[in-house]
């Protein structure tokens, strides 16, 4: 039997797993939270519904969609767990692993809170961008420097770990699909490509794969923004 199963690296995807079930319980509890803010503090910033209340998270999918969302979800942190080199990179040994579990799990309903800052609801889609207000284009601008500086700290982490030919051939690869689809499937058609907060968090988590701090609470970060997005709103396509 041990021929066939290499039991360390079962328990190890059994923990995954239930890293993001628990994940997905917070995120579904997220969606029925809601608070009606005092007019007269800094709440004022937030984004309220016709009834005064602001809310995390979106509570209006059948229940077919969220069995739907669901088993996308699991099947993700699978290729998550091969491909984000979790395989390697969880010890449940290590203390610091706590640290992460819990910046993956504050990210979830932070993301949220964010998204309920007024002048916020907006998307990455072209159409959506001609209507981006100036709290927008500061927090989309600000968001694509950060990122910008990660990746670029993580070029050096892939050029450390004698892996950067491989690293960048990745992202280039990745890029030429998109164009490639744009070109294919967009271009010259009423559709257009919306890219899901998801689906974003999603792919850069393919690339803060180092078993290092930063990398590793980055990723505990964009893993939480895309559990967050998949359950809160849906993995839905990127092109609308």
């Amino acid at each position: 039997m041990a021929d066939y199963f290499n039991f360390p690296v079962i328990f190890k995807l059994i923990l995954w797993l239930s890293v993001n079930i628990i994940g997905y319980i917070v995120a579904t509890l997220m969606t029925h939270f809601k608070y009606k803010p005092n007019p007269n503090n800094c709440c004022q910033i937030m984004d309220v519904d016709d009834d005064g209340y602001v809310r995390i998270g979106h509570n209006r999918k059948s229940r077919i969609r969220k069995v739907t969302d669901f088993n996308l979800f699991i099947t993700y942190a699978l290729v998550h767990f091969y491909f984000s080199d979790i395989i390697n990179r969880l010890d449940y040994y290590d203390p610091y692993q706590i640290i992460y579990f819990l910046f993956y799990i504050g990210s979830i309903p932070a993301f949220g809170l964010i998204g309920s800052i007024k002048g916020l609801q907006t998307s990455c889609s072209w159409s959506s961008i001609k209507g981006w207000s100036i709290p927008s284009w500061i927090t989309y601008v600000s968001l694509t420097a950060g990122v910008s500086a990660l990746l670029g700290y993580h070029v050096y982490l892939s050029y450390d770990d004698e892996i950067i030919f491989y690293y960048l051939l990745s992202i280039v690869v990745i890029a030429l699909y998109y164009i490639g689809v744009y070109f294919v499937c967009v271009r010259n058609t009423e559709h257009e490509f919306h890219f899901h907060h998801w689906f974003l968090a999603h792919i850069l988590c393919f690339y803060f794969r180092f078993d290092n701090v930063v990398s590793n609470v980055v990723f505990a970060i964009a893993y939480g923004i895309m559990t967050q997005g998949a359950i809160s709103y849906s993995m839905s396509d990127i092109i609308d």
